[in-house]
């Protein structure tokens, strides 16, 4: 019976697949894929559900960005699932390796541990490489010596069988039976075995020499944190008169740059050091308060200027649009935000840095599953075109076509920000977004298809264009 569904599962997948791009076709596959995977007592559990967002991620809005999530989610589900104490990125790749080779792996082992009586099976697969081949050359053969014969081959119709659509089945298939009967990598384990959250208390009470030596660091350290602490506290004071003073637009761009670099490198510094210093013992020496607070101190000032650095990407975006990258900017600053809360835990509660690194991952992949649902294409066209001072139209054209509507129905407020008419470039636009929808069976479908449906009701060969184009 499992082999039966299988097989039926398998032809499904190759008839949503098969000469298809993504779109509803894959979340129709994540339900499947999750009763195949026989874990359906935990289906709600939370990487469960960022499996389904990401499914829902693709339909919306079927990139580069969702589909590489979906992937990863993909992964992550199945090694979950299977053992959910691995950190996040160990699950990932041990997904991966799952999704390929996880099937092959239960077949072997199936064959060193089951005791039975052999099957004809390794007879059958030798059998069939060797008379397939065989006969089709004697085949050949006697077509080129007896028009008869060939005539009789000839009208056998093979045509019904379309190999692609087969191939794609079997791809289904093996992932499919991957799925099914999913497996841990050791390497995998021992890695997170040795990568613990919790650092090693030390016996105590310390003796003196060691007691010298934690002194000597600490004094050490504070030194340091505190330099770095007053720097960065005049940097901050800079940063207040930059703000009062009236700035020229155009250097809110190399503000924002210069901002997010000095935060590249000085995020990267406080983590390292505060690794460094908070690696051991001195998290258990008694006297540790002032570098402590020295250390979460320079962990708030870093948080004031990630602020800094978010007001003049704001400012930016306020006056030259919203782009791609400037949208990048906001979710870098929100995970500097996030590895700087963990790494005040790790003081606090004696982590290890192999902590902050798994937690702000964990986060990282939930966060980044709820961002792939986002249609920024249209995201984009919508702020710029409403509220950016700056209307950066070429811009909205290099933008996937999916933003095609909504440039048409604000064709008035472009034509008149632009000063000339781009009636017939829009309808041009549209053009191509109908024949996107319209080559794009059911499978394929995805949230344009339904809320897009009006681009169908443009005429763009009977509307009466304007004199005055492009």
């Amino acid at each position: 019976m499992e082999k039966l569904v299988l097989i039926l599962l398998s032809l499904i997948f190759g008839y949503l697949f098969y000469e298809q791009t993504f779109g509803i076709n894959v979340l129709i596959m994540v339900p499947i894929l999750i009763l195949v995977s026989k874990k359906t007592v935990s289906v709600f559990n939370g990487y469960t559900v960022a499996f389904i967002i990401s499914g829902i991620a693709v339909f919306i809005n079927p990139g580069v960005a969702s589909v590489s999530m979906f992937f990863a989610a993909f992964f992550v589900f199945l090694s979950k699932h299977y053992n959910p104490n691995l950190a996040i990125y160990l699950s990932a790749f041990n997904g991966a390796i799952m999704a390929v080779v996880g099937g092959i792996n239960y077949l072997t082992n199936e064959r060193k541990e089951a005791k039975k009586t052999p099957t004809n099976t390794k007879f059958w697969l030798i059998t069939l490489s060797i008379v397939i081949p065989v006969c089709a050359i004697f085949i050949s053969l006697y077509r080129n010596s007896n028009s008869v014969f060939d005539n009789l081959i000839s009208q056998i119709d093979l045509s019904f069988v379309n190999i692609g659509f087969l191939f794609t089945a079997l791809l289904g298939a093996f992932l499919l039976f991957n799925v099914q009967h999913p497996m841990l990598l050791n390497e995998m384990q021992d890695l997170e075995n040795q990568t613990p959250n919790d650092l090693t208390i030390p016996e105590l009470p310390f003796g003196s020499s060691l007691l010298k030596k934690l002194k000597n660091e600490h004094l050490q350290a504070s030194i340091l944190i505190g330099a770095l602490n007053l720097i960065l506290c005049m940097f901050l004071a800079t940063e207040l008169v930059v703000f009062n003073q009236r700035t020229e637009a155009i250097e809110f761009k190399e503000q924002v740059h210069g901002s997010i670099y000095t935060l590249i490198i000085s995020i990267i510094f406080a983590i390292v050091i505060i690794a460094i210093y908070f690696r051991g013992n001195l998290n258990f020496y008694k006297e540790n308060t002032i570098l402590k607070n020295l250390s979460i101190g320079w962990i708030v000032l870093n948080v004031i200027l990630v602020f800094s650095a978010a007001y003049k990407n704001y400012l930016y975006i306020y006056n030259f649009g919203l782009t791609y990258k400037r949208i990048g900017v906001f979710i870098y600053l929100s995970l500097v935000i996030l590895g700087l809360i963990y790494t005040f835990l790790k003081i606090k509660e004696h982590k290890s840095l192999w902590y902050v690194i798994k937690r702000v991952s964990l986060v990282s992949f939930f966060i980044f599953s709820l961002l792939s649902t986002v249609p920024y294409s249209k995201l984009i066209t919508w702020y710029n075109i409403n509220h950016s001072q700056t209307f950066g139209y070429s811009y909205l054209l290099e933008l996937p076509s999916d933003n095609a509507v909504m440039l048409w129905e604000n064709r008035d407020i472009i034509n008149k920000r632009t000063a000339k008419d781009n009636t017939q470039q829009l309808l041009q636009r549209i053009n191509i977004y109908k024949s996107g929808l319209q080559t794009k069976s059911w499978q394929s479908f995805k949230l344009d298809n339904i809320l897009y449906y009006e681009a169908e009701k443009i005429d763009v060969e009977n509307y009466e264009l304007r004199t005055n184009t492009y």
